[in-house]
């Protein structure tokens, strides 16, 4: 299961700075230019399509579960 609305791992990456206050630029890279061991997808993005098709009902917005989690983490 994953939360409404769709980002980047930049995106998310930058949302938790902006809300944490890091101020630190943060460069966005390709599968290709960030190695790791196992081949990734061209789109790797989740999402609730399969909740709604099963009359599940959606989960909050990622952001306003991000929110909840760094209030509840800090």
């Amino acid at each position: 299961m994953t939360n409404a609305g769709i980002c980047t791992w930049y995106e998310f990456a930058v949302e938790i700075a902006a809300k944490w206050g890091i101020d630190k630029q943060i460069i966005p890279v390709t599968s290709e230019e960030f190695m790791r061991p196992a081949r990734r997808p061209a789109n790797s993005a989740l999402n609730d399509t399969m909740l709604r098709l099963e009359g599940i009902t959606p989960l909050r917005h990622w952001e306003d579960a991000l929110d909840e989690y760094l209030r509840l983490s800090s």
